[in-house]
């Protein structure tokens, strides 16, 4: 059947949300899309803006972690030329919760290995 070119076409139908969720989506990186399922950290948490002295060290216990973390900076850590000094202070931002927990679990080895032998019984 033909449209007749006076004829208005039918209303749109209202899409439901994850209708609209999906027609709204553009192509992404997966570096995007892994920046978009992040969380930001609460408010009460404050912002790492430095590496820890003991990066990038990695322990056994930790190697998830650090895998998390690592793969997270490498990602967002990509330098747009010789000279760029923001890339790495702005990818930071991005990882934060697996800088966090990346420190966490440092710390908790750190303190551990430092610990006095004749405490450790």
């Amino acid at each position: 059947m033909c449209c007749h070119p006076l004829r208005r076409p039918p209303p749109l139908l209202p899409l439901s949300v994850e209708q609209e969720k999906q027609r709204c989506l553009l192509p992404t990186t997966p570096a995007v899309v892994l920046a978009m399922a992040q969380q930001m950290p609460p408010a009460s948490e404050k912002f790492i803006e430095r590496l820890p002295q003991y990066f990038p060290t990695s322990c056994k216990q930790c190697e998830v972690q650090t895998d998390v973390f690592f793969r997270c900076f490498e990602t967002h850590a990509v330098m747009m030329d010789d000279h760029d000094v923001k890339t790495a202070k702005t990818s930071l931002q991005h990882c934060q919760p697996e800088l966090r927990a990346y420190m966490d679990c440092m710390e908790k080895y750190l303190v551990a290995k430092n610990k006095p032998w004749w405490k450790v019984w």
